[in-house]
C-alpha cells in the first residue's frame, strides 16, 4: 500500500522510543517488516492478508484479494486513526480553498494531483457527506468529519491499495 497509510508521525520501529526496550506486541504503530512475529499469536491484520504460518518455511507468499481485505481496510481501526490523522494535516492551513485541500490529499495519498473530474466528484463527495451529518455537530466537527471520510475513502481506493 505505497507505505502511505503510516506515513504518520510518531511510528516507532523496532524499540520503543522513549524506554530502548524491544516491543514484543501488535499494539504500536510500526510497519508490518518491524512487526514482530509471535508464533502462537499472529497479529489478526496479518492474518487477513494471507501471512504465511511463522512455523513453516515458505518461499512466496500467496497473492490474494478478496472482498474480506477490502472490507477489513474500510472498517480498521488503523485506517480511522491515518484518516483522522491525514485529515488533519490537510486542513492544516486553514486559509487555503476545499480545491487545495483536495489537492493536497490526492497528493498525499497517490503521489499525484487530481485530474478535473477527480476534483469535481471529490467536491461533490464532501458536499453530500456533510448532509449525512447530524445537525448538532459544530462547524469545526463537521468539517473533521467529513474530510476524515474522505481521507479514508482514497486510503481504500483501488489506486491505494494495489500496485500496477
Amino acid at each position: 500500500m505505497h507505505g502511505t497509510l503510516l506515513s504518520l508521525k510518531p511510528r516507532q520501529y523496532v524499540n520503543d522510543a522513549k524506554t530502548g526496550k524491544h516491543l514484543v506486541g501488535y499494539d504500536n504503530l510500526r510497519r508490518s517488516v518491524y512487526q514482530p512475529v509471535i508464533r502462537n499469536k499472529v497479529y489478526s491484520l496479518f492474518q487477513m492478508f494471507e501471512f504465511p504460518s511463522p512455523s513453516l518455511v515458505a518461499g512466496r507468499r500467496a497473492t490474494t484479494t478478496v472482498p474480506p481485505q477490502m472490507l477489513v481496510m474500510m472498517n480498521s481501526d488503523l485506517v480511522a486513526r491515518c484518516s483522522r490523522g491525514m485529515a488533519g494535516q490537510v486542513l492544516g492551513d486553514s486559509t487555503r480553498a476545499e480545491p487545495d485541500h483536495i489537492r493536497t490529499a490526492y497528493e498525499t495519498v497517490f503521489g499525484r494531483l487530481p485530474d478535473a473530474g477527480e476534483l469535481k466528484r471529490s467536491g461533490r463527495f464532501l458536499d453530500a457527506f456533510v448532509q449525512t451529518l447530524p445537525a448538532d455537530l459544530g462547524p469545526a466537527q463537521r468539517q473533521r468529519e467529513v474530510w476524515q471520510a474522505f481521507c479514508q475513502a482514497l486510503m481504500v481506493s483501488n489506486e491505494f491499495v494495489y500496485l500496477d
